[in-house]
């Protein structure tokens, strides 16, 4: 739920921007360049307890688009939902057994934010925010426009330059 600068050259963080839209709960361990701290030990997400539990983002991260390149900014869409889960033990084998039971996302609550960040500093031009409609999708950039496929089975297309809606295109689901 991230999104990081590096210098192609040396690997060097030039910056990173953490979207002020996304919810972080349980999720200390990914949050190590803010912290400093990272556990490759921590058996489970909220180890020592084995009760259920809430993590924000959900499974699939909160960047859960592709981003896109123009007009030296970087558009990125963050996914922000939470999942509930149940830790458990990993005692068979197979492709669905992986230590967590009862995963039920959250997308009652889920909503998407479109963030134009400034590809030198990391700070927001805008932001364009889609609530109640969980994303999972593409951004492309072309002609002064964005073009943002979404769950709810639109393309919202921006203005590049101001985030502001232009069109909507339904193309079903």
């Amino acid at each position: 739920g991230y999104l990081y600068a590096l210098n192609a050259l040396t690997g060097k963080l030039f910056w990173y921007f953490d979207p002020p839209t996304v919810v972080r709960h349980l999720t200390e361990n990914a949050n190590y360049v803010v912290t400093g701290n990272y556990s490759g030990t921590l058996p489970w997400i909220n180890y020592p307890s084995t009760q259920p539990f809430m993590q924000c983002p959900g499974e699939n991260g909160a960047v859960e688009s592709d981003i896109a390149f123009a007009y030296s900014k970087i558009y990125v869409a963050t996914y922000n939902f939470c999942t509930y889960g149940q830790v458990v033990p990993v005692n068979t084998e197979g492709s669905q057994v992986w230590g967590v039971t009862n995963l039920q996302p959250d997308t009652a609550t889920a909503n998407t934010t479109i963030y134009a960040i400034d590809a030198s500093t990391g700070t927001v031009s805008w932001s364009y925010t889609m609530p109640n409609i969980p994303y999972r999708g593409w951004l492309t950039a072309s002609n002064g426009l964005i073009f943002a496929g979404s769950l709810d089975g639109n393309i919202h297309i921006l203005d590049a330059s101001t985030g502001r809606p232009v069109y909507d295109v339904y193309v079903g689901t």
